[in-house]
Order: structure tokens, then C-alpha cells, then sequence
């Protein structure tokens, strides 16, 4: 495989945006989405289930948290697109759109060497 780091999913979506899903020891324990602009972020049941501890940047709370900009825990794993191999990956897969953050999440940040939570989505159905 060229891009080791990316994954190997081929998944598109249409509106509306899928979630993103955050994973912990094969458990679904948090859920992001972007509606209207805003970021809707919530922990999920197995999240208590397994007392962890909050991710960094977003609070403990139950509900949805809404948020302006992407979370810091999420926006530390976008991938740079200046480095020469994100660029290189962006290119040679032009559907993807490079300023749509979840997308990127999902199919670049998946994993990641500072934790042990990892990144995949569910597209919802239209």
C-alpha cells in the first residue's frame, strides 16, 4: 500500500454528512457531526460504561456539546495537506474534498500515535 497511514476505505456519502465515530477497545464511545456549520458532538453510553476520562478540549457532559469550530482533540489529527505525501494522496483522489474535515478525519486521522481512540464514520441514510 503507497499511503500506509490512510485508510482503505473507498466510502462516499451525499448529504446528509455522515457521523463521525470515536472508538475505544472496539467500543463506539463518541459521535461527532457538522450541521449548518456548527459541530454536535456527544459521548455515548459505552463511554460511561467504560469510565474513560474526557477528550481533550471537550468537556464531560451529557447531551451535545455544540461547538464553532472543530475540537481540538479532532482538529490535532487533521492531516497537514502541505506535507508532500497528503498532497500527493489528495491528488491522486480528486473526489475527495480537502476542506471537508470529517471526511479527512475519517479516511486520513483514523489512528493515531498520541491515543488509543480511533476515527471512522457512518454515513446516515439521505
Amino acid at each position: 500500500m503507497q499511503f500506509p497511514w490512510a485508510s482503505n476505505s473507498r466510502m462516499t456519502y451525499k448529504s446528509p454528512p455522515p457521523t463521525l465515530l470515536v472508538s475505544y477497545a472496539d467500543h463506539h464511545v463518541a459521535e461527532l457531526k457538522k450541521v449548518k456549520g456548527k459541530y454536535l458532538f456527544r459521548y455515548l453510553e459505552a463511554f460511561k460504561a467504560l469510565n474513560l476520562s474526557p477528550l481533550p478540549g471537550l468537556p464531560q457532559v451529557d447531551g451535545e456539546s455544540v461547538h464553532d469550530e472543530l475540537p481540538l482533540f479532532f482538529k490535532e489529527r487533521l492531516p497537514d495537506p502541505r506535507r508532500p505525501e497528503i498532497n500527493d494522496w489528495l491528488r491522486k483522489n480528486p473526489s475527495v474534498d480537502p476542506n471537508d474535515d470529517l471526511y479527512l478525519l475519517a479516511v486520513l486521522g483514523t489512528r493515531s500515535i498520541t491515543d488509543s481512540f480511533v476515527l471512522g464514520f457512518r454515513p446516515q441514510a439521505a
